[in-house]
């Protein structure tokens, strides 16, 4: 039980943490790369999703924004954990 409970709680922290990393870096990628901000948050969520998926494995998140961008981002992310977390 205190592991499904545990998954949960690190869904619910994960996905906070994506936010903030998204919301932080995104603008950043955008202005030195001189690209879009919807393609600098997948840009952003590939780099995080090897992080996470070569040191905790595959990851599931979502997206606390409504934003068409901002999902597609969120399965950026989510399949680069998985393709990490193969090596």
């Amino acid at each position: 039980m205190f592991k499904n409970i545990t998954k949960i709680l690190f869904f619910i922290i994960f996905s906070g943490i994506w936010a903030v990393a998204d919301a932080i870096f995104a603008p950043f990628f955008s202005s030195l790369l001189g690209i879009s901000e919807g393609s600098s948050e997948c840009i952003v969520g590939i780099i995080l999703g090897l992080i996470v998926g070569f040191f905790f494995g595959p990851v599931i998140a979502f997206s606390l924004e409504q934003k068409a961008s901002s999902w597609i981002a969120t399965i950026c992310l989510i399949v680069s954990s998985f393709i990490a977390s193969s090596f």
